[in-house]
C-alpha cells in the first residue's frame, strides 16, 4: 500500500503543474455565470471581494518567493521529471511544516482563485481535489527524503508537522534571501496566477456583459509582456546566471 501511494505520488508530482490547466478546461463554462458578489453588494463590494481573493493568492506567492529566495540550489525546484534534493531544508518555513511550498504557497494561491469564481460548491470541490492530489505527492517526497537523508530526516520529521504548521518551531533560515533567486524560481508562478485571474474575469464579462473589464485587460497584457521579458533575461543574458 505504501509503495502504491509513493508511485501515485511520484506520478502526480511529475504532472502537478497541469492540475490548474485541467480544472480550467473542465469548468470553464462556470465562468460564464454572473458575479454574484457584485449582484448582491454592488460594484464596490465586488471590487473589494476580488481584492480579497487576489490577496489570498498573493500571500501564497509571497511565501513561495521567500522560500525560493532562501533555499540552496538543488532543492525546492520546479523540476517535474523526478524528485530532487541535494540538501535537507529544515529552517525557515521548513521548520514549521514539512511541505511549505504546497501547504503555505500553492494552497492559498489555489484557494484565492476558487473564491474568485464565486460558486460555493466549486470552492468545496476544489479544496477536496487539491488535497486528494497533493497528499500522495507529499507522502512520496517524504519517502524520497527519508531514503536519502535517513536519520537526519526522521529527527526533523518527528518534530515538524505534515499539514498544520507549528509556529512555535520557527527557526530563521540559515541562508540569506536573494531577490534574483526568488524571481528566477517564481516568475512563472506569478504569470500563471495573473493569467488565471484575468482570463476568468474576461471570459465572464464577455459572456455576461458583452465587454471586457479594462483593468483585467491591461493586467493580462502587462503580465504577458513581463513574463516574456523575464524569460528572455533568464535565457539570453547573464542576469540570473550567477545564482
Amino acid at each position: 500500500m505504501s509503495l502504491r501511494v509513493e508511485r501515485v505520488g511520484n506520478f502526480l508530482f511529475r504532472w502537478r503543474g497541469y492540475l490548474p490547466l485541467i480544472l480550467f478546461f473542465l469548468f470553464w463554462k462556470l465562468f460564464l455565470l454572473p458575479e454574484y458578489v457584485e449582484l448582491y453588494l454592488g460594484e464596490f463590494g465586488g471590487d473589494l471581494y476580488e481584492l480579497f481573493c487576489i490577496t489570498i493568492s498573493m500571500t501564497g506567492l509571497l511565501i513561495r518567493l521567500v522560500i525560493g529566495g532562501q533555499v540552496p540550489e538543488g532543492t525546492s525546484g520546479r523540476n517535474t521529471k523526478e524528485q530532487k534534493a541535494n540538501f535537507l531544508n529544515t529552517t525557515g518555513f521548513y521548520s514549521i511544516v514539512r511541505h511549505p511550498i504546497y501547504i503555505l504557497g500553492n494552497f492559498p494561491i489555489f484557494l484565492g482563485i476558487l473564491l474568485f469564481i464565486q460558486i460555493w460548491w466549486i470552492v468545496v470541490a476544489g479544496v477536496i481535489i487539491f488535497w486528494i492530489y497533493y497528499l500522495p505527492i507529499m507522502k512520496a517526497e517524504d519517502k524520497f527524503l527519508e531514503r536519502k537523508f535517513g536519520e537526519d530526516w526522521r529527527k526533523w520529521a518527528a518534530k515538524t508537522p505534515l499539514l498544520i504548521p507549528n509556529l512555535k518551531n520557527w527557526q530563521p533560515s540559515l541562508t540569506n534571501f536573494s531577490w534574483k533567486k526568488a524571481i528566477k524560481k517564481e516568475y512563472t508562478t506569478l504569470f500563471v496566477i495573473l493569467a488565471t485571474y484575468s482570463l476568468i474575469d474576461i471570459i465572464r464579462d464577455l459572456f455576461t456583459e458583452k465587454k471586457i473589464d479594462f483593468f483585467w485587460g491591461v493586467i493580462l497584457i502587462l503580465n504577458v509582456c513581463f513574463y516574456f521579458i523575464l524569460k528572455f533575461l533568464k535565457k539570453k543574458t547573464k542576469l540570473f546566471k550567477s545564482i
